[in-house]
This record gives structure tokens, C-alpha cells and sequence, in this order.
């Protein structure tokens, strides 16, 4: 942690004990079976006042971006014990902990990335459940139906609308509400899924190949997008983060 420069997402679990997360003056006390996030760029202030016992996943955010869009939102999410997604999400992460990460009999890395899905599922449920907007809800779905064809190079604006029964005039609308056009969202979780891609060393597909993957047609473009978005060619990226990025940190049992 002291060598990077923050660009992951904290996801705390506590198993016994509690914890205290004060930010900006105001306190937040994790208890036991509870789950909460925050940002590695945040200044936070983590307290143990008594014997305890947490799990702490540091995800990089191009893991989380190709599992959510904005994932940052995600930020500050607190679940708290007793509920069926704290239940859930907390028998897999014990599990995670006590019996996966510790095995030299196989790899943990299936059971890492099947552990994330889940996180983001339960993230992406309580995050609903917290917004009772009707044009949020819509949303939503609109977003899981764009992220499960994000592939397919003729997904437009009129699919999506034609698929959720609305105007195409109605679906610029809630998307507007965002500060983005329909493209330009598709476009930029096509990119996220590319730079996810391109930090996967199991892989050895092409830069080009990948493009193509997520429904790009033009491999010049492609690179020109993702320069202008994330600030790097795609080349370069690959170069900088398939040997730095690796897999999921955990802590377990501090």
C-alpha cells in the first residue's frame, strides 16, 4: 500500500471485534459480520479499540470497473450484519480467508474473481435498495442490459429502448440525468472491459483482438479512445500493468 498511489478500492470485512473509520469528523462503527468500502486516494482514520479479527480486499479499480460501472459510487457503501447480502457475501469471504487464500493445492484465483462478481452483485442490490427513484430503477436495468452486450458491435439506442419498451428520445433523457449520451456510456465500459483485458496475463490475445472482442471495429480508433479516456495507449498500458497489477491483496486476520 505505501508504494501505490491509490487506485483501488478498500473492502473491509469485519469477523469479530469492531472498528472505528472516522473521515472529514464524522465516525462510522463497523460491527461484527458487516462490510464497508472506501477509496485508497481517501484519507481515513481506521480504529481496533478491542481484540478483533477483519479481511481487508484491496481491488485495483480496473477490476472493479469490469465488474460495474461506476464503481466508485460504490464508495462509503456500508452492509449491515443480519441481512441476507451481509449473510451471503460474509460466509464467502470467511471462506475466502480461512480456507482458499491458505491452500497450496490449487490456484485461488477462480475463487477470487467468482468472490468479486458476488461483491459487485451485492453492491450493485444494496445501492437499488437504497434509491427508491423510479427513473433510477430504469436505469439499472438499462445498465445490466448494456453490460451483458456490450460484445455485440450493433448494440444502439434504439435496441436498448425497443428492448425496455420506451422512446429512444426517453432513454437519452435518463441517461442525460448522468452527464452522458447513451454512446458515450457504452463506449467508455467497452474501454473499461478492454483495459481489464489488458491487464490479464492468462491471455495472449492482441491488443487488436480484444478490441474487436468488445465491439469495436477499428483498431485505430480503439487506441485513440482509449488514450483519450484513460490518459495512455493501450500498448503502453499493457506494458506498465500486466506485470504491476497481479492479483487481488488480501489481509487476512489483522
Amino acid at each position: 500500500m505505501s508504494r501505490d498511489d491509490g487506485g483501488f478500492l478498500g473492502v473491509l470485512f469485519q469477523r469479530m471485534g469492531h472498528t472505528l473509520c472516522s473521515q472529514r469528523g464524522q465516525q462510522q462503527v463497523i460491527k461484527p459480520g458487516e462490510i464497508t468500502v472506501w477509496h485508497g486516494r481517501q484519507s481515513l482514520d481506521f480504529r481496533m479499540p478491542e481484540r478483533f479479527r477483519k479481511m481487508c480486499l484491496l481491488v485495483p479499480i480496473e477490476r472493479f470497473e469490469g465488474l460495474m460501472p461506476d464503481s466508485e459510487l460504490h464508495v462509503g457503501a456500508h452492509l449491515k450484519a443480519g441481512t441476507n447480502l451481509s449473510k451471503l457475501l460474509g460466509a464467502c469471504l470467511n471462506t475466502l480467508a480461512d480456507n482458499v487464500l491458505i491452500s497450496d493445492e490449487e490456484p485461488g484465483d477462480a475463487a477470487v474473481e467468482v468472490t468479486l462478481e458476488m461483491l459487485g452483485a451485492a453492491l450493485t442490490r444494496n445501492k437499488e435498495s437504497l434509491d427508491r427513484n423510479p427513473r433510477t430503477s430504469l436505469f439499472e436495468r438499462i445498465r445490466a442490459f448494456i453490460e451483458k452486450r456490450l460484445d455485440e458491435p450493433d448494440l444502439s439506442p434504439s435496441t436498448i429502448a425497443g428492448a425496455h419498451g420506451i422512446s429512444v428520445r426517453y432513454l437519452h433523457l435518463v441517461f442525460s440525468e448522468r452527464g452522458v449520451t447513451v454512446g458515450e456510456w457504452v463506449r467508455l465500459r467497452r474501454l473499461a472491459q478492454c483495459r481489464v483485458a489488458l491487464t490479464d496475463v492468462r491471455q495472449d490475445r492482441t491488443i487488436t483482438e480484444i478490441a474487436m472482442k468488445w465491439g469495436f471495429s477499428d483498431a485505430a480508433h480503439f487506441s485513440r479512445s482509449f488514450k483519450a479516456a484513460f490518459g495512455i495507449s493501450p500498448n503502453a498500458f499493457r506494458r506498465a500493468k500486466t506485470s504491476a497489477l497481479g492479483d487481488v491483496s488480501p489481509c487476512l486476520d489483522m
